[in-house]
């Protein structure tokens, strides 16, 4: 869990984890702190963001970047070749130690992700699907079964948002393997 203020990015909030009635606050260097816990597995590794580059004079951080917490340590697991001020979520973890969630890879525009042992892989883009979409991995199974959602396409200011399943190397759009075509978003 977290506590502190809200919003999430104000300085003085802490992560922490619970156990068998012991709290662990989760590490902190001077350049960069675990400023939201997402999700914890059975063999108790914990995913969320990190606020990096220091706290700011705008109360915010520099950028924002994917963590796991494993065996005391937090492990910065943001693309280290990525574009400098790019951000990057983790929401879900399994037992496997699977990791997903969102990275930042333009303006404006995300990608989901899939990330394990040290690899981030963005995952697949189907046909037709817009240069400046968002997708963001929010859930993750034992069978390394993703589901998430993402935008289809934006009309005026407002985008239109489907739910997905990546499983077997492919991004499924839920919205056409449903009868009534609705736009689903999963959360």
């Amino acid at each position: 869990g977290s506590f502190g203020p809200q919003p999430y990015y104000l300085g003085d909030e802490r992560v922490f984890v619970r156990r068998a009635g012991v709290t662990t606050l989760l590490p902190e260097t001077p350049l960069s702190k675990p400023i939201r816990a997402r999700a914890i597995n059975n063999r108790d590794q914990v995913v969320g963001t990190l606020g990096v580059g220091g706290l700011q004079p705008d109360e915010t951080y520099a950028t924002l970047h994917a963590y796991l917490y494993k065996n005391g340590e937090v492990i910065d697991i943001h693309p280290a070749g990525a574009q400098e001020g790019t951000r990057s979520e983790a929401e879900d973890v399994n037992d496997r130690g699977q990791i997903v969630g969102e990275l930042g890879v333009g303006a404006g525009e995300s990608r989901a992700f899939i990330w394990r042992d040290g690899n981030m892989r963005l995952l697949g883009l189907p046909l037709g699907s817009s240069t400046h979409e968002q997708a963001r991995a929010v859930a993750i199974n034992e069978s390394g079964v993703v589901v998430g959602y993402r935008t289809l396409a934006w009309d005026t200011d407002k985008p239109r948002w489907s739910a997905f399943v990546y499983t077997g190397g492919r991004l499924w759009d839920l919205n056409s393997v449903t009868l009534w075509r609705r736009r689903f978003r999963i959360e």
